[in-house]
């Protein structure tokens, strides 16, 4: 999978805040979860769309979107951004994250954890 594609994205970002959770990681989710860099070489648009559907999905938790007049998303809070119990038994149990979890050098420190 290319290092844009939604499911490696969306496993970076259920890696890195499962990280967060367990006291792996101390960088702030502003200080990571940031379009157009090395670790997410996409546009904010796209970003935006990949949190709020994660969101939806109930993976993760706690961010507050900023809305354009037409319902659009501009900006997200997410200060206080956590994975779900959802989103570790989806990264747990999904093939495709379970593919990604043991290629992503991310995560290396909570590879132990999806071994079965």
């Amino acid at each position: 999978m290319a290092k844009d594609d939604y499911h490696v994205i969306m496993c970076k970002i259920l890696i890195y805040l499962y990280k967060r959770l367990k006291r792996k990681s101390k960088v702030l989710p502003e200080e990571y979860l940031i379009p157009l860099t090395k670790d997410f070489p996409i546009h904010e648009e796209y970003f935006l769309y990949v949190l709020e559907k994660m969101q939806q999905h109930g993976y993760i938790e706690q961010i507050v979107f900023v809305r354009a007049w037409g319902g659009d998303i501009i900006d997200a809070d997410i200060e206080k951004v956590r994975i779900t119990p959802e989103g570790i038994d989806y990264l747990r149990e999904n093939n495709t994250m379970r593919e990604l979890i043991n290629k992503l050098p991310e995560a290396a420190s909570i590879i132990s954890l999806f071994q079965i």
